[in-house]
């Protein structure tokens, strides 16, 4: 990472303390993020005014990878109710009518 994303020789790269490497790991990862947020903002422009434009407005955070990891851990799962179990069970059996034929 030192000599290709950071370009350091290897006089440089020994010549840091660990708290200098981080702060430019730090910096390297603030660079990628802003260079992301131009190109998605260019792409989410296009995406909300071109031809075919989607039925909910874009972000330009939709078109960040680097955002992308930053999902919630714990998304809510919504309770499981007699209502929406029997719901689903009558999807699934308006997917596969053969289920319901009795032989």
């Amino acid at each position: 990472m030192a000599r290709y994303d950071l370009h350091l020789s290897d006089d440089d790269f020994y010549a840091l303390t660990p708290r200098q490497f981080d702060a430019l790991l730090k910096r390297k990862k603030v660079e990628t993020v802003a260079s992301e947020f131009l190109l998605a903002q260019l792409t989410s422009w296009v995406a909300n005014s071109g031809f075919r434009s989607t039925v909910k407005p874009t972000k330009p955070q939709d078109f960040m990878p680097s955002e992308w990891q930053k999902t919630p851990t714990n998304p809510k799962r919504p309770r499981m109710t007699k209502k929406r179990r029997e719901a689903i069970a009558d999807g699934i059996r308006l997917c596969f009518p053969n289920l319901n034929k009795k032989k």
